[in-house]
């Protein structure tokens, strides 16, 4: 461990020096930056006026994007790593303001409250894309997507054809290792590539669902006012809506032979591969069981959907991405795709027909062992789609439970008596 801790942190030290970078050095961009905490509004004056986005930016991942748990879990990890070099890369969009003020770690209670309201609406343009490739001009000008903003009391509004855009949303929903610019989050890249970037669907259509509303208190109501909860893969709305599955199953379904399973994944719902985001922490897997007429387990089968980062060594390394150097494999399944996965298995000669396949496709936002080591508890298992389908004819005798082998048995017992007894009345 002593050995990889000290490779990472020459490897970290050397780019650093050799590209001069001010991008994850906060010493260089503290030098370089004047802005203080003091110079960005506190998320509860927004909310004076726009009462009903401080109220959904409370309750969403943007306002815990400092202190979620599994973050701070994977930060502390990296520093220990990196001895601190990973801090201000890690910072730059868990808690922009601090970041931008040089304050790191965080400690300000405005750097606490994450992604927040007057850090959005003041960023002025974009150097790049992802890695937090932002540019603010905080003061009392706000930046937004309406076109003909309310005239207000309080600052000025500027008309902003970025905050519309995905593009926005790529300047943290992308990540390049800072070392050797591995890709590691390619959430807009997989939406660029996708049918709804070319039909025009931006990320705020689905993850900040526009509604008719005021958004102010004393503005007009507008037909298109977007949400700001920002949903994703911790809600249940966009859950529920990202994935279809159907199951078929190849005939004829006999006792003592091989059966192969079809489960058809859809990507429906989501202008993204499915998982996306830090989708080496996410878990997705479909996970397929078959039993027969009784109950009797005869098949249970899994398959997972994740990217797989590894070392120098060629070693997985989990959701400890900072050590990756290389994609090895990446099943994800990409937006509006259909993958189609088969099991095969045999029939037990006993098994009591027909079958019953029941398949689902369940998400969880992290490995439970990543979970307790955060002191997270038990996390939820979610159930994105499920199906279920019944394969076999079953016998008169099958109907009562009976071995599908002892029933052709019977059959060919009662056949011969039969014949038996007609020689006999003859």
């Amino acid at each position: 461990m002593k050995t990889d801790r000290s490779r990472i942190i020459a490897s970290l030290t050397v780019i650093v020096i050799l590209l001069g970078s001010t991008s994850f050095t906060l010493q260089s961009y503290a030098e370089k930056s004047s802005l203080k905490v003091s110079d960005f509004e506190d998320p509860s004056i927004c909310g004076s006026c726009h009462d009903q986005h401080y109220s959904e930016w409370q309750r969403s991942q943007h306002a815990m994007a400092q202190v979620d748990r599994l973050y701070l879990a994977e930060y502390d990890q990296a520093s220990k790593d990196t001895g601190g070099l990973t801090d201000p890369f890690c910072t730059k969009c868990h808690s922009p303001i601090s970041y931008l003020a040089g304050e790191i770690p965080v400690s300000s209670e405005l750097g606490m409250k994450g992604v927040s309201c007057d850090f959005c609406h003041t960023v002025s343009g974009t150097t790049d894309t992802g890695n937090g490739a932002f540019e603010n001009s905080p003061g009392k000008s706000k930046r937004g997507p309406l076109r003909d903003p309310s005239a207000s009391g309080y600052h000025d509004s500027t008309y902003s054809e970025l905050h519309r855009e995905s593009e926005f949303c790529a300047m943290c929903h992308v990540v390049n290792h800072p070392v050797n610019g591995l890709p590691i989050m390619t959430t807009y890249q997989e939406w660029r590539q996708s049918p709804y970037a070319a039909e025009g669907v931006t990320c705020q259509h689905c993850m900040m669902v526009p509604t008719k509303r005021k958004a102010a208190v004393t503005g007009n109501v507008r037909d298109e006012v977007f949400g700001h909860i920002f949903l994703g893969g911790h809600h249940e709305y966009n859950l529920k809506r990202a994935a279809r599955l159907t199951l078929e199953v190849s005939s004829p379904v006999t006792a003592g032979e091989n059966v192969t399973i079809r489960a058809n994944v859809t990507n429906s719902g989501c202008g993204h591969a499915l998982p996306t985001g830090v989708s080496e922490v996410r878990e997705l897997w479909l996970e397929v069981t078959a039993q027969d007429h009784s109950g009797k387990l005869l098949f249970q089968g899994r398959q997972y959907y994740r990217p797989v980062f590894v070392d120098e060594k060629g070693e997985d390394v989990g959701p400890l991405f900072w050590r990756a150097t290389k994609i090895l494999s990446d099943n994800r399944i990409a937006p509006k795709e259909t993958r189609t996965e088969r099991f095969s298995f045999n029939i037990p000669p006993d098994a009591t027909l027909p079958i019953t396949v029941d398949a689902r496709l369940l998400y969880r936002l992290a490995p439970q062992e990543v979970a307790d080591k955060a002191g997270l508890g038990l996390l939820p298992v979610t159930v994105l789609a499920q199906a279920e389908v019944s394969a076999g004819r079953s016998g008169i005798l099958s109907i009562f439970g009976l071995p599908a082998a002892l029933v052709a048995v019977a059959v060919m017992a009662l056949a011969a008596l039969l014949i038996l007894h007609r020689r006999r009345r003859q």
